[in-house]
């Protein structure tokens, strides 16, 4: 009797939120919006400029979900969060948008771009930028590199100190590049015979052990030490170091990762460093020409000329 008293009354219960369902109108608000927060300037211009065209979602308020929480963040500063979504556009968007054609950057941009205000720190180094396959890519360190009376070009495309004692590479447009190319080699993949030249040579994961300087790299034939992880990374390196630093840098890599190699060596050997540089290199452009009809040194010409125009650029309204 007692467990037949309970049942009615879950049953009238149960009766009672159907009834009451069944007479209020379906809320028009998502129960799974990120916030209710009122849209301002940049958010309109984000919309115009990223949503409508491009089908990209910049972020710029500081969300967990969309980082990594075994960092400690913080946000971007709003002015820079604008200055930097003006900077994507011009020399990122734009060098893709000038070499290949805006309908080129639409398909193939990472649809969701995140800003960082802080720099991902770990024991050894800091992480300027990150991607999640072609989807999703984190821009990181921002408050530091964007100084709005003195935009410093060299801190946000990076590139390479040659001596061998240094480098300046991390910056987030050689990041942008960088990732960029991996959507590329995920879309269309490149020659076996890349991974090939230096097959024998790559260090997986332990490749921040096995090459300390860059001169280990070079020496065996990797434009960066990152470029001695795989395949993959050594062909994004390439790209990314060549569009930021161009010929000049590149011969002078092709110089130094032969200091080392004996007299008695050929020229042309196989073992040389260089040979092996010039060979990757060889089959990428090959690559880039004949999957994407991309020339290397257009796309350094029209970055470059694009990087350097925004020191004189207005960063900071919103038209």
């Amino acid at each position: 009797m007692k467990k037949l008293s309970i049942y009615c009354l879950l049953f009238l219960f149960a009766g009672f939120f159907m009834n009451a369902c069944s007479e209020d109108e379906l809320s028009s608000q998502s129960v799974i919006m990120d916030s209710n927060t009122e849209l301002n300037a940049f958010d309109i211009w984000l919309e115009k400029h990223y949503r409508i065209p491009y089908n990209v979602k910049l972020k710029y308020r500081l969300d967990d979900t969309e980082t990594n929480i075994s960092y400690n963040l913080s946000p971007v500063v709003y002015e820079k969060g604008v200055a930097f979504a003006k900077i994507l556009l011009h020399a990122w968007f734009g060098t893709y948008n000038e070499i290949k054609g805006e309908d080129f950057t639409k398909t193939y941009i990472p649809k969701d771009i995140v800003l960082v205000g802080s720099g991902m720190y770990s024991a050894s180094s800091t992480t300027v930028g990150t991607a999640s396959g072609s989807v999703k890519i984190t821009f990181a360190d921002l408050n530091d590199r964007i100084n709005l009376n003195n935009l410093s070009v060299s801190s946000l495309i990076g590139g390479l100190d040659t001596t061998g004692t240094g480098n300046k590479n991390g910056a987030v447009l050689l990041t942008a590049i960088h990732e960029f190319t991996h959507i590329l080699q995920q879309t269309k993949p490149y020659p076996e015979e890349f991974s090939l030249v230096s097959d024998n040579d790559y260090a997986g994961g332990d490749w921040d052990k096995v090459f300390t300087t860059y001169m280990q790299g070079w020496q065996k034939g990797f434009v960066t030490k990152y470029a001695g992880e795989s395949p993959n990374e050594d062909m994004a390196e390439m790209v990314a170091i060549y569009v930021v630093s161009g010929a000049k840098v590149w011969d002078a890599v092709l110089r130094r990762a032969d200091l080392e190699v004996p007299a008695t060596v050929a020229a042309d050997s196989d073992t040389r460093p260089s040979v092996k540089l010039v060979k990757k290199m060889t089959i990428l452009r090959k690559y880039l020409k004949d999957s994407w009809a991309i020339d290397l040194d257009e796309m350094h010409t029209v970055f470059t000329r694009r990087v350097n125009e925004l020191p004189s650029m207005d960063l900071t309204t919103l038209d």
